[in-house]
């Protein structure tokens, strides 16, 4: 996983073509009022789904999830969260993966799991080896307005 800036993600990880499309795509819109839901930038291979929610509040065994075949950036415009992370061996699977919406959900004994603080222009990276946890709570319960971008793998 890596969280950093928008403006130092490409300075952080490997120079592939997907990501230049994905911070150019963030650069584009993160001063733009978006509409909840899925925006299309490349097709299966590059995507966005721009979201609102309150932070969830169980963060002693919160629900992780991972993904096979996308890469997630997850960009916070607004609010903050704390964003849980593990790495996969240590999530144990609570469901089988679903392939249509490339995911599958599981549990990390609170030790084995760290939480990083994520606010306005932050990013997380993570990878199909990385079990997350986004969305919870930082404190108090504000708005949070996000968007992941998924990259696919191949």
């Amino acid at each position: 996983m890596i969280v950093t800036r928008l403006e130092e993600l490409l300075h952080q990880s490997a120079k592939h073509p997907s990501l230049f499309k994905a911070v150019a795509f963030l650069q584009e819109v993160q001063e733009k009022e978006l509409e909840d839901g899925r925006i299309e930038i490349d097709g299966k291979q590059m995507y966005a789904l721009v979201q609102s929610y309150l932070g969830k509040t169980e963060i002693q065994q919160p629900r992780f999830e991972a993904h096979k075949r996308y890469i997630d950036i997850q960009y916070l415009l607004s609010g903050k969260e704390l964003f849980g992370w593990a790495p996969l061996a240590a999530m144990v699977e609570s469901d089988r993966y679903h392939e249509e919406k490339d995911v599958v959900h599981g549990s990390v004994a609170e030790a084995a799991f760290t939480l990083v603080r994520l606010s306005p222009g932050l990013l997380a990276v993570v990878y199909p080896e990385d079990a997350h946890a986004p969305g919870l709570a930082d404190g108090e319960l504000v708005p949070v307005k996000k968007i992941v971008v998924k990259v696919a793998i191949s």
